[in-house]
C-alpha cells in the first residue's frame, strides 16, 4: 500500500545521503541509464552531462567558465561549462570506473581502482565489463564503502552524495529533480528504441529495471528501520514484509491498519510524517527534525517509485 501523504506537498531535497546498497544499485541504475543515452546522437546525449564548474553563489552552471593556470590567472578564451563523460570505452565514452569519476568529481583509474567486482586484482580487462551484474556490482561497491583501507587510499567512489548537476543539467542541486530528469529522458529515450534496438539492448534494460527495483526495495528498508524505531518507542505494533533476496524488513502499512483503529493508526502516521508540516516546530526539536526526514526519505522512494513506473510504461 502507497499512502498518498505526498499528494500534500513535496520535499525538494537537496544533495540525500544514500549509504551503502541502495547508493551501489542507484549508480548502477545511473550507468544503465548512460549506456542507452549513448545511442543516441551525441548532441542529444543528456545523462552525465555534467557542469563543469558550478556557480555555488547563485546556485547554476553559466555557460561558459574562464580556464585558470596555477596562480589562478585567466588562460586562453573562456570555455563551454558542460561536459558529456569521455572515456577511453569504444567510441570515446566511459567505462564504469570512469562514469562514476565522472559524476563524483574524481579521476578514478583503472589499475588498484577495481568498481567493479573482481577476482584478480592484475586484469584491467575485467573493469572494462559494460555489462555488470547489477546485485554484484551494487554488493562490491557497498562492501568497499566500509573500507576504511580502501577509503583512505582514496581508491573508491566512496562519496554517498554526489551533485545533480553533475549527471544532468538544468536541474540545479535538487537531488528529487535530478531523479525526474534523468527518469524522463531516459524513458522517452527508451520509447523510440525499435523492436530490434530492444531486443540488442536487452542487457541494458534488464540493468535499469533490477537496478531500480533494487535501489526502491533498498531505501524501503532503509526507511522502515526509522519506523519501527517510532513504533517501538511510541509503543505502536507494526506489521512487516519481506522481499526476497533482500535482507531487512518493511513496513507493511496494509497488515498495519488491521492492528489498529482508524484513530490510532492516524494519529501515530500523521505524528511521524506531518508533525512539523501541520503544526510548525514543536517543543522536542528532535522530532520536528525526525519528522522532516521521514518526508524527504518518503519523497525520494517516490520519485523512484516514479521513474520505475516510466520506465516499465515504455517496455523495458
Amino acid at each position: 500500500m502507497q499512502l498518498p501523504i505526498l499528494a500534500v506537498f513535496a520535499c525538494l531535497v537537496a544533495w540525500v545521503a544514500a549509504d551503502g546498497l541502495r547508493n551501489g544499485y542507484e549508480r548502477v541504475w545511473l550507468w544503465y541509464a548512460y549506456q542507452i543515452d549513448l545511442t543516441l546522437p551525441e548532441a542529444d546525449q543528456q545523462i552525465g552531462k555534467k557542469c563543469i564548474k558550478w556557480d555555488f553563489t547563485n546556485k547554476n552552471c553559466p555557460p561558459t567558465y574562464q580556464p585558470t593556470g596555477k596562480k589562478g590567472k585567466p588562460v586562453g578564451n573562456p570555455l563551454p561549462n558542460t561536459a558529456l563523460c569521455k572515456g577511453t570505452a569504444p567510441g570515446g565514452s566511459c567505462y564504469f570506473w570512469e562514469f562514476m569519476g565522472h559524476i563524483d568529481g574524481k579521476r578514478y583509474m583503472p589499475k588498484n581502482m577495481w568498481l567493479l567486482p573482481t577476482t584478480d586484482t592484475t586484469d584491467i580487462e575485467q573493469q572494462k565489463n559494460l555489462k555488470p551484474d547489477v546485485q554484484s556490482t551494487a554488493q562490491w561497491l557497498s562492501t568497499q564503502h566500509g573500507n576504511t583501507d580502501l577509503e583512505k587510499s582514496n581508491n573508491i567512489p566512496r562519496a554517498t552524495i554526489y551533485a545533480p548537476w553533475r549527471v544532468y543539467q538544468g536541474i540545479g542541486e535538487i537531488y528529487n529533480d535530478m531523479l525526474t530528469a534523468v527518469g524522463q529522458h531516459s524513458a522517452d529515450t527508451i520509447s523510440k528504441l525499435s523492436a530490434d534496438e530492444k531486443t540488442k539492448y536487452k542487457d541494458q534494460l534488464d540493468g535499469i529495471k533490477l537496478a531500480l527495483k533494487s535501489t526502491i526495495i533498498e531505501r524501503e528498508i532503509d526507511h522502515s528501520k526509522h519506523v519501527f524505531d517510532e513504533g517501538t518507542a511510541k509503543g505502536f505494533a507494526l506489521a512487516k514484509r519481506t522481499e526476497a533476496g533482500f535482507t531487512g524488513d518493511i513496513v507493511d502499512w496494509d497488515e498495519t491498519r488491521k492492528l489498529h483503529t482508524a484513530d490510532e493508526f492516524n494519529k501515530f502516521y500523521n505524528d511521524f510524517y506531518h508533525l512539523a508540516f501541520n503544526a510548525g516546530p514543536p517543543s522536542n526539536e528532535a522530532e520536528f527534525k525526525a519528522s522532516k526526514a521521514a518526508r524527504e526519505h518518503l519523497q525520494v522512494l517516490d520519485d523512484f517509485r516514479a521513474v520505475e513506473s516510466g520506465a516499465l510504461a515504455c517496455g523495458i
